[in-house]
């Protein structure tokens, strides 16, 4: 559920599916970059 949830925020931000695809991608099989670090510094985290 909160991976769904992560996935979401990156939709509305983006207005498509493909970094939270690839952050579910990554939470759920390990491959791949985490998209989280790079969101952190769009916002200014």
């Amino acid at each position: 559920m909160a991976l769904g949830q992560v996935a979401r925020v990156f939709k509305a931000k983006d207005l498509n599916l493909v970094r939270g695809n690839q952050f579910l991608e990554y939470a759920k099989a390990g491959n791949g970059t985490n998209p989280l670090d790079a969101f952190w510094q769009e916002v200014g985290q």
